[in-house]
Order: C-alpha cells, then sequence, then structure tokens
C-alpha cells in the first residue's frame, strides 16, 4: 500500500472524504517523512508536531469541509500565519508573531487546508540562501528563494506549499527539486501578509507534485469548482518551442532535451512551431530588473537603516544597494515599458495557446552557497503572465531538470490544461524510452 505522505494531495483528499483516511494519519505520515529527512535537508524554519496533530484532529472532529479538507500545506516564511512565527529568513525577525494570516493563508484554511510549518526561504526571499539541501543530492542546491517548499514537497513531508516568486523563487526551486511549480497570473492570489519584495512583481505561487494538485489548490483556493483537471487535448494544441535570447545560457542537454520534447509534442499532434521572442518585448528583463531594484532598495529600508548588522553582505551589496541609485524618473519610465512589453507580448501570443522553455538553464548547481540562476523566469514574471514548471528529465547528474510552459495573461486553467496534456505526453515518451 501506498505511504499516505506519497499520495497525491486530490486522493488523499478524497480518501479523507470517503472515511478511508484521515487527517491525522495524513499528518503523522508526514511528520514521519520530516524525522526521517530534515535533519538532512532543513526545509522547515518551523514545525511544532502537537500544533500539526491537534490541528488534524481538529480538523477530523468538524468533517474535513472544504476542497482540500484536512490536507497539510506547507507554507513559506515571507508570508504571516497569526498562529506560527513568521520570521522572513532574517535573525531581525527572531520569533516574530504577526496578529493575522496573510490572504492566502486564510483562502487555504477557508478551503479546509491545514498549516503543516513554515517552510525555510532565502533572507527576504532574495538571494541569501537558507541552509535547505536539495533532496536529490544533499551538496546541490533547492534553488530559492522558496527554498523550503521545494524540498519539502520534493521529499514527501508535505503534498502542497506556497512559494512566492518576484524573478524566478516559485518556478526555480521546483524544477531543481523535481515538483511541479506554478506562477499565476500577476495578483491571482492576493499580497497581503506577504513581506514585500518588489510590488511590481510579487506574486504568491504554488508547489505541489503534479499538475493536477496544483490546479486542485488554485481552484480551491479561488472557490472555483475542484473537479479533477482535464488536459487539453494534445491534437491542434497550439505550442510555441521559446529558446528566449538567452538560449546560450542554458546547458547543451538542457537545449537537447528541450528540443527533442518539442519534436515529440509535434509528432503527437501538437502544432509546434518556434517563437522567436522580439527585442521589444524581451527588453521586459532588463527594466524589471531596474523596477525590482528600486522598490526592494525601499522595501527593506527599515531593516537596511535599523538593523544593517543583522542584514547579510549579499543583500546589502546587491540589488538593494543598486536600487538606492535608480532614480524616480528611471523607475517610471521602467513600469511604463514594462506595460508596452506586456501589451506587444499579448499580441504576439494570438497565434500560440502556450509557449515551452527551460525553466533553469540547466541542474541544480553543486553549491549551497547560490540558489543558481533566474534568467530563465525573470521575463516571464515581469510580463505578469502564468508559467508552470514540470519534472520533465533527469541530468547527466541524476538531478530533475524541469520543462517550463507559459500560458497568456489571465488564462490560467488554459495553462494548466495544456500542461497536464503535455505532462502525459512526455511521461508517455519517457517511459517508452
Amino acid at each position: 500500500m501506498i505511504h499516505p505522505s506519497e499520495l497525491t494531495a486530490r486522493d488523499a483528499a478524497k480518501a479523507i472524504e470517503n472515511g478511508e483516511l484521515t487527517s491525522e494519519k495524513l499528518v503523522r505520515a508526514c511528520i514521519e517523512r520530516i524525522d526521517e529527512r530534515d535533519s538532512e535537508l532543513h526545509a522547515w524554519a518551523y514545525f511544532n508536531r502537537d500544533q500539526a496533530l491537534d490541528a488534524a484532529k481538529a480538523s477530523d472532529r468538524a468533517g474535513n469541509k472544504g476542497p482540500v479538507g484536512g490536507i497539510p500545506v506547507g507554507v513559506k516564511d515571507i508570508i504571516d500565519t497569526y498562529d506560527m512565527p513568521t520570521e522572513y529568513g532574517s535573525p531581525i525577525y527572531k520569533g516574530n508573531r504577526p496578529t493575522s494570516d496573510a490572504t492566502c493563508v486564510s483562502l487555504t484554511r477557508r478551503a479546509g487546508g491545514l498549516v503543516l510549518g513554515k517552510t525555510a526561504t532565502t533572507e527576504f526571499a532574495h538571494q541569501f540562501p537558507a541552509n535547505t539541501c536539495n533532496p536529490h543530492n544533499v551538496t546541490h542546491t533547492p534553488g530559492g528563494s522558496s527554498s523550503g517548499s521545494g524540498a519539502a514537497t520534493a521529499s514527501f513531508m508535505v503534498p502542497l506549499a506556497f512559494g512566492t516568486q518576484t524573478g524566478g523563487s516559485t518556478i526555480r526551486p521546483a524544477a531543481f527539486c523535481g515538483v511541479v511549480g506554478y506562477k499565476p497570473t500577476y495578483g491571482e492570489f492576493g499580497l497581503k501578509g506577504v513581506k514585500e519584495n518588489a510590488q511590481c512583481c510579487d506574486t504568491v505561487g504554488l508547489h505541489a507534485r503534479s499538475v493536477d494538485d496544483i490546479a486542485l489548490f488554485r481552484a480551491a483556493m479561488l472557490g472555483l469548482k475542484t473537479s479533477p483537471l482535464a488536459a487539453a487535448p494534445l491534437s491542434g494544441l497550439r505550442i510555441g518551442f521559446c529558446r528566449t535570447k538567452l538560449w546560450d545560457k542554458a546547458d547543451a542537454v538542457t537545449q537537447r532535451l528541450i528540443e527533442d520534447s518539442a519534436a515529440h509534442l509535434s509528432k503527437n499532434g501538437a502544432a509546434v512551431t518556434d517563437y522567436d521572442m522580439s527585442d521589444d518585448i524581451a527588453r521586459v528583463a532588463a527594466l524589471g530588473k531596474t523596477a525590482r531594484s528600486y522598490e526592494l532598495h525601499r522595501a527593506l529600508l527599515f531593516e537596511l537603516t535599523y538593523h544593517f548588522d543583522q542584514v547579510s553582505e549579499m543583500c546589502r551589496e546587491g540589488r538593494p544597494k543598486d536600487g538606492a541609485a535608480v532614480t524616480p524618473d528611471q523607475y517610471r519610465g521602467a513600469l511604463a515599458g514594462m506595460a508596452q512589453c506586456r501589451d506587444a507580448f499579448a499580441r504576439a501570443m494570438n497565434d500560440f495557446d502556450v509557449l515551452i522553455t527551460p525553466s533553469a538553464p540547466g541542474e541544480a548547481p553543486d553549491s549551497l552557497a547560490t540558489t543558481g540562476s533566474s534568467v530563465f523566469n525573470d521575463l516571464w514574471t515581469a510580463l505578469h503572465v502564468p508559467c508552470l514548471t514540470m519534472p520533465a528529465f533527469s541530468g547527466p547528474n541524476g538531478l530533475p531538470i524541469g520543462l517550463q510552459v507559459v500560458g497568456r495573461h489571465a488564462q490560467d486553467q488554459r495553462l494548466l490544461e495544456a500542461s497536464e496534456a503535455i505532462s502525459q505526453t512526455l511521461a508517455a515518451y519517457r517511459q517508452a524510452a
């Protein structure tokens, strides 16, 4: 029999609803995985087993109401929880207790979900790494900034988890850890109670182990119908193969695997054509960097002013410092340029349902001093469009390599349906190979 911690969120919710499983049994199974692996992975910033079990027992007594009734969820530790510390990956906020939940946490609880604990984050969801390790090889980074969410989901400590993304902080750790990561259309879930990084791009994201579980989690939060995700028909699905202007940043193995995938999807009926992004749209990445730097400097002004010595050197000397040199006129110009790029991209996507592109340059780097490069994520975040990474391949070191699927603005459900079709097709391809 499958270990309860390895159930998908959809299957676990169904089993709980049918009386075949209890939330307490599921949480105990997750605790067992935490006991087995977290001493080496360090995926959790806060975890209290008694608190988790009490919540599960209360859920069982209440009848596990809601689409994710009784399902444990990990919450990235820049997201406020009224009943657990929120420390933002910084010693400045050690023991900090918010007085209310973030909007996304409130939505999860309303849908019946349980907050299992707080997952580790880089400092302020910026660049300075947490001490989390990659579950496939502990000398490699799990990615960031949603390090703990990716590692906890991949190692069966929790079936669902929240991340956030301002550049590549949901997609990259999901790709490196071998899970599904979803960054929705900008503004989908609300940001109240999330530590601000750069408001022009900050987005709450989701981690799970299947595309269908992402669909369940998203639908539960939005109060939508939560029936199993129907894959879009692959035949005629209009897929753009987007190498981006940064194709040479991807390693040769990643390039070959994604090219092979595009060819295989085409052979199975998808209408796959190259999408060559224009320079007028591609400039959004540089514009986004300018705007994010300006905003990040201001978002961290309190910490940099009153707790300078407790801020990492990487943060002090990085983008916040760069942002201090950006003028208000340059900032407003960057925002205006980003809006123009989004309009141009919307027109360019008229001929496509989704794009496929790398999730990251390759496997997770063999280092815990870096969280890897976000070059294949920044432009999509700045364009405010939804994107999803799926664990599609295995690299030369046996670590996961993700395929990123990018959708049209506010067409998140279409993105999920297309991603499910692509995931099923590539899974059959790998199995046959």
